[in-house]
């Protein structure tokens, strides 16, 4: 698994959570589409933020799949106390994982 120094992880977060707020209408349609059903936001929702974020973790040495999103938050951990990384990863894992939804 790739390691991130802070910088970079602050540019990787940054990058992340541009593509994620340039398509969060499709995003929240998705979301509201498969609202209660785990299955459902698994089939379409992993798939739909894999698109929109694999290019730009691809940059960083991840692969553009479901388990490169899930290496590159766990490769924010060592960063985690620094505040823009954390709301950036609450944010990511709000978009991959259903349980981890940020509040509204």
């Amino acid at each position: 698994m790739p390691e991130l120094t802070l910088e970079q992880c602050k540019a990787a977060c940054a990058e992340a959570i541009k593509a994620l707020d340039d398509n969060k209408a499709e995003i929240e349609q998705v979301k509201g589409e498969t609202a209660g059903n785990l299955m459902l936001f698994m089939q379409k929702m992993v798939p739909l933020v894999v698109s929109k974020l694999g290019d730009k973790i691809q940059a960083y040495g991840f692969t553009a799949d479901q388990p490169g999103i899930m290496q590159f938050i766990a490769a924010t951990n060592p960063h985690s106390a620094d505040p823009e990384v954390a709301a950036a990863k609450q944010q990511i894992q709000g978009a991959i994982m259903p349980q981890m939804a940020p509040p509204k």
